[in-house]
């Protein structure tokens, strides 16, 4: 038997040649070498596990230890749909997200021919635009819209809307990151930045609270009257079996703000919520206030409050003054004495003493706390504010007939922000804030 070795350069050159032969074309999405199809596994697993580690303590752990029951928690992970549903939509979304840009971005590289080789600028210009832009943001942001419907996994649309505005807030923190970075903002000021969507987001709040609180969002009203004690708040002396359940907070709310318009004098009428929202009344001296708020009239009888209006706003507290001094030493313990200070004062403004535009100003003057604020967390805690600003504006344009809800649309939304997130992570990472808990975990599931 005969034996016939053959050159290692002219093998060399003859598999090159086979393997690039045009018979050998990649399936549709999947790359044609299979370490790229191994790659977007161990994504998507990473992604999973990230995903449903993350749901099972926020759905699963974190009330277990709050109520101390901890008999079947291992159970009840496993059997916990909404953190399988989180995890599905992470890992399907990474999986398809890698394959389709490594596909994209590979048949970019393979009809796109990158500029010839040169030491002008230009050229350097043209290469660096070939590779950036080309070959990573164009297939990143194609890869995450055509990987956004794995969102439609989380079962729960709350949970969607909220991670959607979520992403979305990010999203404008990681380009206006990505635009600094490239030093498109050197336009602005120095003392300007993102801290100032905080006055502008708490005046659109303190409008929308006072003329339209059923457009306000439920976590922003928990917010609002978890910390504003003990204004619009049920006092601890309250005995709902003397008086009757504590009305809600919108039904408060339309009851001050129909009071505080009335002239001086005149009677209160208990009428449904949704009559003493129209505030509207044929009877001269009278004002309408929801029938639950009768039950807040009855309990501060006698206790020394100027007008129904502070009955409703205070009822804890006979005295203005007294109220306003619980409410600022106790706003001072945590330490935003500017919030305290501006609110205060704000409240000395009744609401039919100052027009509706007013209250616009009074929320932009209480946002400034944000400037007592470390210049590092202003922008993080910003855009976390911005998105309860968001869906307030949506909620309002909703009410007034501008827009509309469709179907999917947190789906829409997520889409576009991740388009714009991994659009920016790919080509530009260092514009991203790295210690974010979003950068984390896309630097962990991504990067190998």
């Amino acid at each position: 038997m005969q034996t016939i070795l053959i050159d290692p350069v002219e093998y060399a050159q003859w598999f090159k040649s086979e393997t690039q032969s045009p018979s050998c074309t990649p399936l549709p999405f999947v790359s044609s070498h299979r370490k790229n199809i191994a790659t977007a596994t161990r994504v998507g697993i990473r992604a999973f596990t990230l995903a449903f580690a993350a749901g099972s303590l926020f759905d699963v752990i974190l009330p277990a230890i709050l109520k101390r029951r901890f008999n079947g928690i291992l159970r009840r992970m496993m059997t916990n749909a909404s953190s399988f549903g989180l995890g599905a939509c992470a890992g399907s979304f990474a999986l398809l997200y890698k394959l389709v840009f490594r596909h994209i971005s590979h048949l970019i590289s393979k009809h796109v021919s990158p500029p010839a080789a040169g030491n002008t600028v230009d050229t350097a210009d043209a290469a660096q635009i070939h590779e950036k832009v080309l070959t990573k943001f164009l297939p990143a942001i194609a890869a995450a819209l055509i990987a956004s419907p794995a969102f439609t996994f989380i079962p729960q649309q709350s949970r969607r809307l909220a991670l959607a505005l979520y992403l979305l807030t990010y999203a404008g923190e990681v380009v206006y990151a990505a635009l600094e970075h490239a030093g498109y903002m050197a336009w602005m000021p120095k003392w300007l930045g993102l801290w100032i969507l905080i006055p502008i987001g708490c005046s659109q709040y303190t409008h929308t609270f006072l003329h339209h609180p059923d457009c306000c969002p439920p976590t922003l009203i928990k917010a609002i009257t978890g910390n504003s004690s003990p204004y619009i708040s049920r006092p601890p002396s309250f005995d709902a079996t003397t008086f009757g359940p504590f009305p809600s907070t919108g039904s408060v709310v339309v009851g001050m703000i129909n009071s505080s318009r009335a002239a001086k004098g005149s009677m209160p009428i208990l009428t449904p919520l949704s009559v003493a929202a129209a505030r509207s009344t044929s009877l001269a001296g009278t004002f309408l206030v929801p029938e639950a708020c009768g039950n807040i009239l009855k309990a501060t009888e006698g206790m020394g409050h100027n007008s129904v209006t502070c009955q409703l706003f205070h009822p804890e507290d006979g005295s203005c003054l007294g109220a306003m001094s619980k409410f600022m030493k106790r706003m001072m313990m945590v330490n935003i004495s500017l919030y305290s200070t501006l609110t205060a004062l704000s409240f000395l403004m009744k609401g039919g003493q100052v027009p509706s535009a007013g209250h616009y100003l009074n929320g932009f003057l209480g946002g400034l706390w944000m400037l007592l604020d470390a210049p590092k967390r202003q922008a993080t805690i910003a855009l976390y504010f911005t998105r309860f600003m968001i869906e307030c504006v949506w909620r309002r344009l909703v009410k007034a007939g501008y827009a509309r809800n469709i179907r999917y649309g947190d789906v829409l939304l997520f889409g576009g922000s991740m388009a714009a997130i991994m659009g920016i992570f790919e080509t530009v990472p260092a514009a991203q804030h790295k210690k974010s808990l979003v950068q984390s975990a896309l630097t962990t599931i991504f990067v190998d």
